[in-house]
């Protein structure tokens, strides 16, 4: 649907979503609030994600009570994840 031949450009990029990368040391806290509040209130506009360089071993307990509290919570098998493992064409 993005390419059309009968598209013009300016048509093209009004349908495109930007991409937005979020990058921590972990990807246990920061990083994830920050990718998920861009999926939240910019998922129309944006695709976002987030990693990190050295991961954790989970998303830290506190980051999904806040998120929780702002009414985004992470999903439930969300976990930190590499930056260099990341696929965002």
């Amino acid at each position: 649907m993005l390419k059309s031949s009968s598209m013009s450009l300016f048509e093209t990029l009004q349908q495109r979503r930007g991409r937005v990368l979020f990058v921590s040391r972990s990807n246990s806290c920061r990083s994830q609030m920050a990718e998920a509040f861009a999926r939240a209130r910019g998922g129309d506009v944006m695709l976002a994600f987030s990693g990190g360089v050295s991961i954790a071993s989970r998303i830290s307990p506190e980051t999904r009570a806040v998120m929780e509290e702002k009414a985004v919570p992470l999903a439930p098998d969300q976990e930190p994840k590499y930056l260099l493992g990341l696929d965002i064409s």
